[in-house]
């Protein structure tokens, strides 16, 4: 038996669908965002550990100065990275929003030509969604 679906009930789970993935890809967003935060917040706490250690071995403010250094280096070299991965999912989310609003459009107009059958004066290309480029 063939599994035929009614237009209307097609152009409800376009846009269910289309919903559901964009509450899917939000969740995603917000799972990185959050990771992120969290090596973030790692990175400070080791700085901060750092410059406890070399404070309590420090004997002068020249060594002091000198471990502070790879504290330093260490801090920036950690922000670069978080920078960097930031920037490449701010990247990606931008290409899979893309992706998702070219995907229901086509769905929409999909279900859109299943709702225009059997409307009188609807059969001309011209009364059709926009066509994909």
């Amino acid at each position: 038996m063939a599994n035929v679906s009614h237009p209307s009930f097609n152009a409800y789970r376009t846009g269910a669908t289309a919903a559901l993935q964009w509450l899917a890809y939000q969740q995603q967003w917000r799972e990185h965002a959050l990771k992120l935060l969290y090596r973030r917040l790692e990175r400070d706490r080791a700085a901060l550990e750092g410059t406890l250690e070399t404070l309590r071995d420090a004997r002068d403010w020249n060594e002091f100065a000198i471990a502070s250094q790879s504290v330093w280096r260490n801090y920036l070299g950690a922000s670069a990275a978080l920078w960097q991965e930031a920037a490449v999912a701010a990247l990606q989310g931008a290409g899979a929003w893309a992706g998702l609003m070219r995907d229901m459009a086509q769905q929409w107009q999909d279900a859109s030509a299943g709702l225009l059958q059997g409307v009188p004066g609807t059969q001309s290309d011209s009364a059709m969604p926009v066509r994909a480029l």
